[in-house]
């Protein structure tokens, strides 16, 4: 028995694979019409942060189970049973270079807060202005048109500091918040702004959860140089969900609008290989996503590739979990560290009360029963005034 339900199973996680690679192969023939997320203030986060969550398309608004979750999606704080820090860097080219450091911190059954910093940089560009002294033509007016020489080198440089805090309010519902304050610095000129971040999660199983994030709300920059005018950062919302067909595989999706944008859209997979190793990959508006993870006791690495618009990018995670478990998951969480134990501790609770494994049945059952005994007491009591006793 056991032997056959094992082929079962893997039968079915081969249909799964196949119909999720098939799934990808579809969406990656999406025309890549969809511009890079930069090139206004704060908008560097529309990169994303995570190498997990580049890997599975930045599909992440109803996964992030970690400390970078503060910036997709706050209320997956509330995933943490362990205090975790998680370090980034991102190789991408032209010069550009996006880091991230930060803390997911574990209050009580609760509550947990989370702090984070992020950098984006261009760096080595050049000033320039006119040499008057080297004239290489005219223009059709007959005026001179003289060369440019390079004065010196500047950085665009925009740094996001946070401050999180996510709620387990019971019911199969979590929620979370996150304040940032955002320093643009290009050259000799800066601005800066506040920002908040909302975010619930839903958790209507234990394998599938829904998860809604509202981002960069009311963050309007103000320069001190030569801008000379105040610049608003659009506000995102996105809208995910993730599924867990079988333990070891994730899929999850994202649907996401910028304001005055188009909308975006993200799907991802993760397939893992006991507790060691993950394959994943993933489809960001078109552009193809894959990834590794490896988890060393405490310890999780991960690696992200994507052929960008601009250029590949390749992105390094470190993730460490340190200290002792500060909770258990709530009913009805489950997270990529934490669904295990809980699978555990449901199988376990089964084992010492059997009871059917979907709860509309157990609805069902319990009110059928219910409803069967006061139908068997009104037909006895019916009896007895039609038969009397002897």
């Amino acid at each position: 028995m056991r032997r056959n339900r094992q082929k079962e199973q893997e039968k079915e996680i081969k249909l799964v694979m196949a119909m999720m690679l098939a799934t990808l192969a579809l969406l990656s023939l999406v025309p890549r019409v969809k511009a890079e997320p930069t090139g206004q203030a704060g908008n560097f986060l529309g990169l994303g942060i995570g190498a997990r969550a580049l890997a599975l398309g930045n599909a992440y608004t109803a996964v992030g189970d970690d400390p970078t979750a503060s910036l997709w999606n706050p209320a997956g704080l509330s995933l943490l049973t362990h205090r975790e820090m998680e370090s980034m860097h991102t190789f991408l080219d032209l010069e550009r270079d996006l880091n991230h450091f930060g803390f997911g911190l574990p209050l009580n059954e609760t509550s947990t807060i989370g702090f984070n910093w992020s950098q984006y940089r261009i760096g080595s560009i050049p000033e320039t202005s006119l040499d008057t002294s080297t004239q290489i033509g005219v223009d059709d007016n007959g005026d001179p048109i003289y060369d440019v020489k390079i004065t010196g080198y500047f950085d665009d440089r925009e740094d996001c500091l946070g401050v999180s805090y996510a709620y387990n309010l019971g019911n199969n519902l979590a929620l979370g918040s996150t304040l940032k304050f955002f320093r643009n610095t290009v050259g000799n000129d800066s601005a800066s702004a506040l920002g908040v971040d909302l975010g619930f999660m839903f958790f209507p199983t234990n394998r599938f959860t829904l998860g809604l994030a509202l981002r960069d709300l009311g963050e309007n920059y103000s320069w001190n140089g030569f801008k000379g005018k105040d610049q608003k950062v659009p506000s995102t919302t996105a809208l995910g969900l993730s599924f867990r067909p079988v333990s070891s595989l994730l899929l999850s999706g994202d649907v996401s609008k910028i304001q005055n944008r188009d909308v975006d859209f993200g799907a991802g997979a993760e397939y893992s290989f006991g507790e060691t190793f993950q394959l994943r990959g993933g489809v960001l508006n078109g552009l193809v996503t894959a990834g590794l993870g490896l988890r060393i006791s405490d310890w999780n690495i991960d690696y992200a590739y994507a052929n960008r618009q601009v250029g590949v990018e390749h992105r390094l995670s470190s993730n460490y979990r340190f200290g002792l478990p500060v909770r258990k998951l709530q009913k009805g969480q489950a997270s990529e560290r934490g669904l295990k134990p809980y699978l555990e501790a449901e199988k376990e609770k089964q084992s010492q009360s059997p009871k059917p494994k979907n709860p509309l049945f157990a609805k069902i059952r319990t009110i059928g029963s219910e409803a069967a005994s006061v139908f068997g007491r009104k037909a006895k009591q019916g009896l007895k005034r039609i038969v009397p006793a002897n």
